[in-house]
């Protein structure tokens, strides 16, 4: 057996060729393809880690407006209360201030009532003594007579009482 030293060589030659062949259209090709998957998923996961943050951001955002929501409707709440209950008042006031006015108008009015009726009850009065004293004297009476007997019988209740 000998050794074919020119086989051999064309066999190294044709594996280089081979070997360069594979390469350039083979492995690079294929060493292109997983690099660019590697970049994608690489991206993907840097994609998918930032939309995390801004999800958690968004989070937090939502619930500081949430609390600042919760916040300005307790405010308006109070600030409503107060209000009602400073209408409230002012209300009272004016009711009472009307209540006092109206009773102070009836009791006028009472006065003026009672007034009258005194006038009335000392004319049915005077008109009684008169008739009274002309049965009693068996005279009539003049009115300065009439007057008289009036005050005396006005003075002689007052000093009964």
């Amino acid at each position: 057996m000998e050794i074919q030293v020119t086989a051999i060589l064309l066999q190294m030659l044709n594996f280089g060729i081979v070997a360069g062949l594979l390469t350039f259209l083979l492995f690079k090709p294929v060493k292109k393809i997983l690099d660019e998957r590697s970049r994608k998923v690489t991206e993907g996961q840097k994609a998918a880690e930032a939309a995390l943050r801004e999800k958690g951001r968004i989070s937090e955002h939502a619930e500081q407006v949430k609390r600042e929501a919760q916040q300005e409707a307790k405010d308006i709440i109070a600030a409503a209360r107060a209000e009602a209950k400073e209408k409230k008042s002012e209300l009272l006031k004016e009711v009472k201030a009307e209540v006092a006015d109206e009773r102070e108008k009836m009791l006028e009015a009472l006065k003026k009532e009672k007034a009258q009726a005194l006038k009335e009850q000392q004319k049915e009065f005077e008109a009684a003594v008169f008739t009274v004293a002309e049965h009693i004297l068996g005279e009539s009476v003049d009115s300065k007579k009439h007057a008289k007997l009036i005050e005396s019988g006005l003075k002689s209740i007052a000093s009964q009482k």
